[in-house]
């Protein structure tokens, strides 16, 4: 198992699954380096905040403010596992732009904190806001990377790699 060297110790549900995934991911990522704010408060601006828009290219600003190092990318499907894998190993948790798998299809933030290989597939340890809370673990879910790259969009994803 690899995971990354700073991880927070909480994954909460949200407490709307369809709503606020990109804030709970930056909300992670805070806690990880120790710091904590409502997910209210991570967006960009009050109507980023009134309609949920959490775009990926204001994220580093908005994980700036707290003295944390990020950095966005389109990963093409194609290379979407071998580009985690290779985040995790620079010691780099990964939010990441997926196709609901538990909510309603629409799109939806989730990250990753590691990785293991089992006999059937690589496994990346995330955290997804629309499941169960977790606690002192890394992550609240454990996908398949083809489980993964099914839900992908038909391009590929944004990403946000974060420097610990």
């Amino acid at each position: 198992m690899v995971l990354v060297s700073k991880q927070p110790n909480i994954f909460p549900m949200a407490e709307d699954i369809h709503q606020q995934c990109g804030a709970y991911q930056l909300q992670a990522v805070l806690r990880a380096f120790g710091h904590d704010a409502a997910v209210e408060k991570l967006y960009l601006n009050d109507l980023f905040r009134k309609h949920d828009i959490s775009l990926p290219y204001f994220m580093p600003h908005i994980l700036g403010r707290f003295g944390i190092d990020s950095d966005v990318h389109f990963w093409t499907r194609r290379k979407f596992k071998d580009r985690l894998v290779e985040a995790i190993h620079e010691d780099k948790p990964t939010l990441f732009v997926i196709d609901s798998i538990w909510g309603n299809g629409d799109l939806h933030w989730i990250s990753s904190w590691g990785h293991e290989e089992t006999p059937e597939a690589l496994d990346f340890l995330c955290y997804d806001s629309q499941l169960p809370t977790a606690v002192e673990a890394p992550g609240n879910a454990r996908y398949a990377h083809p489980i993964i790259e099914e839900v992908l969009p038909w391009r590929g994803t944004f990403s946000l790699t974060v420097h610990l």
